[in-house]
């Protein structure tokens, strides 16, 4: 009976998210196709820009969410091949900063930089490694209003080690140790899904991901390692 009380409570939690989180962004779409339908002739650029916006939030959610099934049924597979993980940071490095020059990301505000030790060649899920990183300099930029997200690569034995490094509020301690859990957020921008389904993806891979405010008080750092072969045996141990 209990079992069936929690699973009732986490189908409950989830409906109250999942329709909170898309409600905003299809209100935005819905009024702001209506406004191009009838002045086509004006605002065009900028409110094509807005449902852009907006259509990108509604994927990501149905994505993490697919992705939540997947992990629950223990059904999340990669396709492991090799790359080259300096290569892949830098053309998502390419598309954030694109993505704000031309206003379909609202960041002007902050500098996003990148660090690396040259080529780093990884066997791992090129998409699902793309995905995470993704996601991680997306939640810097919810945090984030002013200042910088810096986002280093570097080779340690035999693992892969990426940094997202932000200037924003920081993580309110209380929080810290279950910030990788289901549905576990501290703030109306998200589901808490994205980090949930990052840390699946980490240590499938036979990684670990972990996060931390910054010792000068300034924001927060989310680090993941992964192996650089194709055992993914690894599991790092030390997380100061």
């Amino acid at each position: 009976m209990q079992h069936n009380k929690n699973r009732l409570s986490d189908l409950t939690e989830f409906i109250n998210i999942a329709s909170h989180e898309m409600r905003t962004p299809v209100q935005s779409i819905l009024t702001h196709a209506e406004f191009l339908y009838n002045r086509p002739e004006k605002y065009t650029q900028e409110y094509a820009q807005i449902i852009f916006r907006n259509a990108m939030r509604l994927q990501t959610l149905c994505n993490n969410l697919l992705d939540v099934n997947r992990i629950e049924r223990q059904t999340l597979k990669l396709k492991k091949e090799k790359f080259d993980l300096t290569e892949l940071v830098s053309y998502i490095i390419q598309d954030f900063k694109s993505s704000i020059e031309n206003s379909l990301y609202d960041a002007k505000n902050i500098k996003l930089s990148f660090e690396s030790a040259g080529e780093i060649i990884v066997e791992a899920d090129k998409d699902r490694i793309s995905q995470v990183i993704t996601n991680l300099i997306d939640n810097a930029f919810k945090f984030t209003e002013v200042g910088s997200i810096k986002i280093t690569l570097e080779k340690k034995d035999e693992t892969a080690v990426i940094t997202v490094k932000d200037t924003g509020s920081g993580i309110d301690p209380h929080v810290l140790s279950d910030l990788f859990s289901k549905f576990m957020t501290i703030s109306v921008k998200g589901t808490g899904l994205g980090l949930f389904v990052s840390k699946n993806i980490i240590e499938a891979h036979g990684g670990d991901i972990w996060a931390k405010n910054n010792s000068d008080g300034k924001g927060a750092s989310f680090i993941f390692v992964i192996p650089n072969n194709s055992s993914g045996k690894y599991k790092i141990c030390i997380k100061s």
